[in-house]
């Protein structure tokens, strides 16, 4: 099987009821840094080999439908294949004001480390790493070291070379920099 393209993804109602007869899912079991692939080879989780030439610049998220098989008459079923992203070991970090977002900012992009977005505004995620643990504990950053998932429709990216379709971070229309000269 050749998957060339993201056809929908496991959230859009519309989409799966489109689909006639009984819905099969099938699973691609997948680590968070895999779904940036454009090209790859992969087993369902019931041992169905899918090749991938993905023609699209973003990467996978969870739940993106890859594959689909139509209407079967005879098994009164459609077939589609998605991709599941495991959970791994991370990072979750509390900032508790905009310094200490800032502080979060400078130290990941300095390391060039994916930063993903939480649930909350001031929440963050990143791979965990104990080098990163102890920047953050010696920033006095409430930090945790969870079990989740890193979806890339979270990460958080400002390159104009990586096209981002659904974006949560938004520029306020009141934010100013300002530049004051200590005299030593």
């Amino acid at each position: 099987m050749l998957a060339e393209e993201i056809i929908a993804n496991l959230e859009d109602e519309a989409y799966l009821s489109s689909l006639e007869g009984e819905l099969e899912i099938e699973y691609i079991d997948i680590e968070w840094f895999d779904a940036y692939k454009k090209i790859a080879r992969w087993q369902t989780r019931n041992g169905n080999e899918i090749s991938m030439r993905l023609k699209s610049k973003r990467g996978l998220s969870q739940g993106d439908i890859i594959f689909k098989q139509t209407f079967n008459e005879r098994e009164l079923k459609s077939k589609v294949i998605a991709i599941n992203i495991l959970s791994t070991s991370t990072l979750r970090l509390n900032a508790r004001n905009p310094s200490e977002i800032a502080t979060i900012c400078y130290e990941i992009g300095n390391r060039h480390i994916a930063l993903f977005a939480g649930k909350n505004p001031f929440e963050f995620n990143v791979a965990f790493e104990s080098v990163l643990k102890r920047v953050f504990d010696k920033f006095d950053i409430k930090n945790e070291a969870v079990i989740s998932r890193l979806d890339p429709r979270d990460k958080i990216s400002m390159s104009l070379s990586e096209p981002k379709t659904s974006s949560r971070i938004k520029q306020s229309p009141d934010f100013r920099i300002n530049i004051t000269k200590i005299n030593k």
